[in-house]
């Protein structure tokens, strides 16, 4: 399976800017900005998640929510700066779509038969005006990125952000295209904005779990009279089940001890009337004839 690419590029314009105009939004959506870095997984019903990285005046903003992406496109487009959509589709199909003034100026689509109806780009196809706004690249170089076919379409799309000095925009909120995100040189910062009001924690009592940690004597006073009694009784209790273990331990193994104490018995008795007979003669041997 291919790279998904999605992200809003925004020119010669700054960053503290675009961060307002999405707290504003996220707002007024009912989510306030948190501090702090984000919890692991954001909670989709509760939580949204922005990516922003910046550097030269171009901004890239990465949405964690695919739903609401053109409504972000839209909320950016009121800055009134130049603004790139760039997106890939599993490194089979490409394309963008440049706003300004409030209409698409220029567009392109790789292959707008992919999906086997025909996908007409929402604006003419017109590198100039694409370099013309954003005031970077070479209409000559994009015309070249945008003929040339290859097995994957992630070098197409790489080689147009760099045209465009925006190699951060080739990317999406939690799966960047490449090891390193954002590259050499680019600024980042991580917003996320929880529902004002919501707590993750509301509804749960740690006193109310199944279970019950003993209490931590204090080390200057002892254990209480209670606690004492508590230990107490649970040395009992081991006690006690120990030697129900050991009582059926020994009744288990009584038949198998009872024929070999048996053995070692007669062994023993056979023993000593050998040696009471050694001593004897020895003794008939000494006395003088």
């Amino acid at each position: 399976m291919g790279a998904n690419c999605f992200s809003h590029i925004l020119f010669d314009v700054d960053p503290v800017a675009v961060r307002g105009q999405l707290v504003a939004w996220m707002r007024a959506k009912g989510l306030a900005l948190r501090d702090g870095a984000p919890p692991t997984a954001l909670d989709p019903a509760h939580e949204r998640g922005v990516l922003l990285a910046w550097r030269n005046g171009v901004v890239v903003v990465l949405g964690d929510t695919v739903a609401e992406l053109e409504h972000q496109a839209f909320e950016l487009r009121k800055l009134g700066r130049p603004l790139v959509e760039l997106w890939m589709h599993d490194s089979d199909i490409w394309g963008y779509q440049l706003w300004h003034d409030g209409r698409i100026v220029s567009a392109f689509h790789s292959n707008p038969r992919y999906f086997g109806r025909a996908e007409r780009p929402r604006g003419p196809d017109d590198p100039e005006t694409l370099c013309r706004v954003v005031g970077r690249g070479d209409p000559a170089e994009i015309r070249r990125i945008q003929r040339q076919r290859s097995t994957l379409a992630d070098d197409s799309v790489r080689a147009f952000a760099r045209a465009l000095d925006a190699e951060a925009g080739v990317a999406r909120y939690g799966t960047p295209l490449g090891q390193d995100w954002p590259p050499p040189g680019w600024e980042c910062a991580h917003l996320w904005f929880r529902e004002i009001g919501w707590d993750p924690m509301a509804g749960f009592d740690l006193d109310r779990l199944p279970f019950a940690s003993s209490p931590t004597p204090d080390p200057l006073v002892g254990p209480t009279a209670a606690q004492r009694a508590a230990w107490n009784e649970q040395a009992a209790a081991a006690s006690r089940r120990a030697q129900r273990i050991g009582g059926l331990i020994r009744a288990a193994t009584a038949p198998l001890q009872l024929p070999l104490r048996a053995r070692l018995g007669w062994r023993t008795r056979k023993t000593a009337a050998a040696a009471r007979r050694a001593m004897a003669g020895g003794a008939a041997t000494a006395s003088p004839a």
